[in-house]
């Protein structure tokens, strides 16, 4: 069984063949809560590091991350 969040992770990790299961849930985590006081965010894991990025310049913040605008957060995250 494989998660896919809409991208797909640098290792290939979140592709499938033969007989398995790959779970969709590219609209799934569309979460974003970030509080400006305590410098904590909380976010989905279905945004594309474009839009994750976008996101973050339009609150002032950054965080570096993979070249690959097309992979979402959790393909991200979970390399």
């Amino acid at each position: 069984i494989a998660v896919r969040t809409g991208g797909h992770a640098y290792s290939g990790t979140s592709s499938t063949s033969s007989n398995n299961i790959q779970l969709d849930l590219s609209g799934a985590y569309n979460d974003w809560d970030y509080d400006a006081q305590t410098g904590l965010l909380r976010l989905g894991i279905s945004y594309s590091l474009l839009e994750f990025n976008t996101r973050l310049r339009q609150a002032g913040l950054f965080m570096p991350t993979g070249q690959c605008y097309n992979v979402h957060v959790g393909g991200h995250v979970q390399t």
